[in-house]
């Protein structure tokens, strides 16, 4: 498999859940795992025809190094489980090791507007594998702009080093879910995906 994986302290499930949808709106059937059974999918794993394996990254005792991505996605960083990461610096240190486990070639996509995702870049000495951010601050390489909520949906425009990727209609709720669903529009764009057709 051609293995994309979300990690994240929070959203976890739902942006896997969104990349998941996006996937099969694009007529990808993915092979999936998530966490919890999601309504719109009428399930919690899928096993597809497609080449791609989509999976929910749990930090939890270490288990997202299990994994070999040929994209990563990280939705944010706050510290937590101190059961396994007494310190924050634990909790970095175990996503900065999710982050080297993408493949050769591969890449890391992170939000750059969460203070541990930016925590995470200032601690790496390695800039292999690379990390793209996405966010609403001009910083990010992926950039969220022209947000607006009219008729119970977001809708907004995601750009790539400035060149336009397309504008999307979000049903949901909140400016995290804008954030989701802009790290999974980026994932896709890494892969090759014309974003065009979700546009």
């Amino acid at each position: 498999y051609t293995t994309l994986a979300v990690a994240g302290s929070h959203g976890k499930t739902t942006t896997t859940a969104m990349l998941v949808t996006l996937m099969q709106a694009l007529d990808e059937d993915v092979t999936y795992i998530l966490g919890a059974e999601i309504k719109a999918l009428g399930a919690n794993a899928h096993h597809g025809l497609s080449e791609y394996l989509v999976i929910e990254a749990d930090e939890y005792d270490f288990m997202f190094l299990g994994l070999d991505p040929k994209v990563s996605l990280i939705t944010n960083i706050e510290h937590d489980h101190p059961d396994c990461f007494p310190t924050e610096r634990d909790y970095l240190n175990a996503f900065s090791s999710f982050v080297d486990r993408t493949v050769p070639r591969g890449v890391c996509i992170a939000c750059g507007d969460n203070t541990g995702v930016q925590s995470l870049q200032s601690m790496r000495k390695s800039t292999s594998p690379m990390i793209k951010t996405f966010g609403f601050s001009a910083v990010n390489e992926y950039l969220i702009q022209q947000l607006s909520w009219q008729n119970a949906c977001f809708t907004f425009t995601l750009t790539y080093h400035g060149e336009p990727l397309g504008s999307f209609k979000l049903g949901l709720p909140g400016k995290h879910n804008v954030l989701n669903a802009a790290g999974a529009l980026a994932v896709l764009n890494e892969c090759g995906f014309d974003l065009s057709k979700l546009s």
